[in-house]
Protein backbone atom coordinates (compact mmCIF):
# COMPACT_ATOMS: atom_id res chain seq x y z
CA UNK A 1 0.00 0.00 0.00
CA UNK A 2 1.23 3.59 -0.92
CA UNK A 3 0.01 7.22 0.34
CA UNK A 4 0.67 9.51 -2.72
CA UNK A 5 0.18 13.19 -2.82
CA UNK A 6 -0.21 14.07 -6.46
CA UNK A 7 0.13 17.52 -7.80
CA UNK A 8 -0.96 17.58 -11.46
CA UNK A 9 -0.63 20.52 -13.45
CA UNK A 10 -3.00 19.71 -15.27
CA UNK A 11 -5.25 17.10 -17.36
CA UNK A 12 -8.90 15.46 -17.07
CA UNK A 13 -10.59 14.29 -14.10
CA UNK A 14 -9.44 10.59 -14.62
CA UNK A 15 -5.75 10.93 -15.53
CA UNK A 16 -4.44 10.47 -11.53
CA UNK A 17 -6.58 7.48 -11.94
CA UNK A 18 -5.22 5.99 -15.31
CA UNK A 19 -1.48 6.78 -14.91
CA UNK A 20 -1.24 5.38 -11.63
CA UNK A 21 -2.65 2.14 -12.58
CA UNK A 22 -0.82 1.82 -16.23
CA UNK A 23 2.70 3.62 -15.12
CA UNK A 24 2.68 2.17 -11.95
CA UNK A 25 0.32 -0.64 -11.44
CA UNK A 26 -0.75 0.87 -8.57
CA UNK A 27 -4.31 1.43 -8.90
CA UNK A 28 -6.52 3.49 -6.48
CA UNK A 29 -8.51 1.84 -3.74
CA UNK A 30 -11.79 2.09 -4.65
CA UNK A 31 -11.11 2.67 -7.99
CA UNK A 32 -13.89 0.21 -10.39
CA UNK A 33 -12.81 0.36 -13.84
CA UNK A 34 -9.06 0.66 -13.19
CA UNK A 35 -8.43 -1.18 -9.83
CA UNK A 36 -8.77 -4.90 -8.45
CA UNK A 37 -12.48 -5.84 -7.51
CA UNK A 38 -11.08 -7.89 -4.92
CA UNK A 39 -9.01 -5.23 -3.38
CA UNK A 40 -11.76 -3.03 -2.90
CA UNK A 41 -14.11 -5.60 -1.69
CA UNK A 42 -11.60 -6.25 1.53
CA UNK A 43 -11.64 -2.02 1.89
CA UNK A 44 -15.36 -1.89 1.93
CA UNK A 45 -15.63 -4.76 4.02
CA UNK A 46 -12.70 -4.78 6.65
CA UNK A 47 -12.28 -0.81 6.85
CA UNK A 48 -15.65 0.14 5.60
CA UNK A 49 -14.03 2.79 2.68
CA UNK A 50 -16.78 2.50 0.17
CA UNK A 51 -15.48 4.81 -2.07
CA UNK A 52 -12.98 6.20 -4.17
CA UNK A 53 -9.69 6.51 -2.22
CA UNK A 54 -9.04 10.02 -3.74
CA UNK A 55 -9.46 13.46 -2.38
CA UNK A 56 -8.41 16.91 -3.66
CA UNK A 57 -7.65 18.57 -0.42
CA UNK A 58 -5.96 21.72 -2.07
CA UNK A 59 -6.73 23.71 -4.90
CA UNK A 60 -5.29 26.89 -6.00
CA UNK A 61 -6.72 29.65 -8.77
CA UNK A 62 -5.36 32.64 -9.90
CA UNK A 63 -6.58 35.57 -8.13
CA UNK A 64 -8.96 37.42 -9.98
CA UNK A 65 -8.03 40.39 -8.29
CA UNK A 66 -4.34 40.53 -9.86
CA UNK A 67 -2.92 43.48 -7.42
CA UNK A 68 0.54 42.18 -7.84
CA UNK A 69 0.96 41.45 -4.16
CA UNK A 70 2.00 38.47 -2.88
CA UNK A 71 -1.02 37.51 -1.09
CA UNK A 72 -3.66 37.91 -4.13
CA UNK A 73 -1.47 36.14 -6.13
CA UNK A 74 -3.40 32.87 -5.47
CA UNK A 75 -6.44 32.25 -3.70
CA UNK A 76 -6.38 29.15 -1.74
CA UNK A 77 -9.28 26.38 -1.06
CA UNK A 78 -8.65 23.53 1.27
CA UNK A 79 -10.75 20.61 1.58
CA UNK A 80 -10.30 18.49 4.64
CA UNK A 81 -10.30 14.81 4.27
CA UNK A 82 -14.20 13.68 4.61
CA UNK A 83 -14.23 11.18 7.97
CA UNK A 84 -14.27 7.83 6.26
CA UNK A 85 -10.79 8.43 4.19
CA UNK A 86 -9.51 10.02 7.21
CA UNK A 87 -10.68 7.25 9.40
CA UNK A 88 -8.95 4.33 6.78
CA UNK A 89 -5.63 6.13 6.95
CA UNK A 90 -5.85 6.06 10.82
CA UNK A 91 -5.80 2.80 10.58
CA UNK A 92 -3.24 0.17 11.59
CA UNK A 93 -0.50 0.28 9.56
CA UNK A 94 -1.91 3.15 7.56
CA UNK A 95 -1.28 5.01 10.66
CA UNK A 96 2.82 5.78 9.80
CA UNK A 97 2.02 6.40 6.21
CA UNK A 98 -0.15 9.60 7.27
CA UNK A 99 2.02 10.39 9.83
CA UNK A 100 4.65 10.73 7.11
CA UNK A 101 2.51 12.66 5.04
CA UNK A 102 1.41 15.07 7.36
CA UNK A 103 4.75 15.78 8.07
CA UNK A 104 5.90 16.09 4.23
CA UNK A 105 2.07 18.18 3.99
CA UNK A 106 1.10 20.20 7.00
CA UNK A 107 -1.98 21.07 4.85
CA UNK A 108 -3.36 17.60 5.29
CA UNK A 109 -4.04 17.87 8.94
CA UNK A 110 -5.99 21.42 8.25
CA UNK A 111 -9.92 21.05 9.48
CA UNK A 112 -12.40 22.62 8.30
CA UNK A 113 -12.74 26.75 8.07
CA UNK A 114 -14.47 29.39 6.38
CA UNK A 115 -12.24 32.31 6.97
CA UNK A 116 -13.76 34.76 4.72
CA UNK A 117 -17.18 33.90 6.40
CA UNK A 118 -18.82 33.64 2.49
CA UNK A 119 -20.25 30.15 2.04
CA UNK A 120 -21.24 27.23 4.17
CA UNK A 121 -21.37 24.95 1.20
CA UNK A 122 -25.03 22.49 1.86
CA UNK A 123 -25.62 24.85 4.68
CA UNK A 124 -25.20 27.70 3.74
CA UNK A 125 -29.11 28.87 4.16
CA UNK A 126 -28.80 27.82 8.10
CA UNK A 127 -25.78 29.47 8.55
CA UNK A 128 -26.74 32.40 6.73
CA UNK A 129 -29.88 32.94 9.14
CA UNK A 130 -27.40 31.95 12.10
CA UNK A 131 -25.36 35.00 11.46
CA UNK A 132 -28.23 37.59 10.99
CA UNK A 133 -30.25 36.24 14.07
CA UNK A 134 -26.79 37.05 15.98
CA UNK A 135 -26.37 40.65 13.85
Amino acid sequence: ISLLLCRPRTGRSHQIRKHLKKALNCPIIGDSEHGDSRVNRHWRQTIGLDRLALHCFYLGLPSVRGGGDEDDDEIQCIAPLTDDLRGALLDGKLAKLWEEATHVEPKLKKEFVDERGGSFGRHFRKRKNEQQIMS
